[in-house]
């Protein structure tokens, strides 16, 4: 994440345990960037952290993970934000779950699968920033989002 996202975020840092024996690959990065996509998070959504959950299930994500992640997010300390890095990404009652966090307490969740990552790092190598594909995630998800 810190090489693909090198220009968007820093100061990275493992998220903290919230108790018990679970173990979390989490992290959380300040944003920096000036590109659309930073600036969106930073002006529009309040953020200025932005955790990155990795949840490295075979199946697409179901809507209780998004619930739990929702939790970590805090617009008021600046952390509205979260990415999710699953291999099968998301189900459809987790994505409309992560568009109610979204509609009702403003709090941004966007998911990257195992084939959008990929491809966001092999056009890095190509030079292309990762701000513009996460600037399209995040219009697709605007655009689908219901009353």
């Amino acid at each position: 994440m810190q090489y693909l996202f090198e220009e968007h975020f820093y100061n990275w840092r493992d998220q903290e345990d919230v108790g018990g024996d679970t173990s979390r690959f989490d992290v959380i990065a300040k944003v920096k960037g000036t590109d659309v996509f930073s600036r969106m998070l930073i002006e529009h959504f309040y953020s200025r952290y932005v955790i990155f959950e990795f949840k490295n299930y075979e199946k697409p994500l179901k809507s209780n993970l998004i619930h739990v992640t929702e939790k970590y997010l805090f617009p008021r300390a600046l952390r509205a934000s979260a990415i999710i890095v699953s291999p099968a990404g998301l189900t459809e009652a987790a994505e409309k779950a992560a568009q109610g966090a979204l509609r009702d307490a403003g709090k941004l969740m966007l998911s990257i699968d195992r084939e959008t990552l990929c491809l966001m790092l092999e056009e890095k190598d190509q030079g292309t920033s990762p701000g513009v594909r996460m600037e399209a995630i995040l219009d697709g998800v605007l655009q689908q989002l219901g009353r």
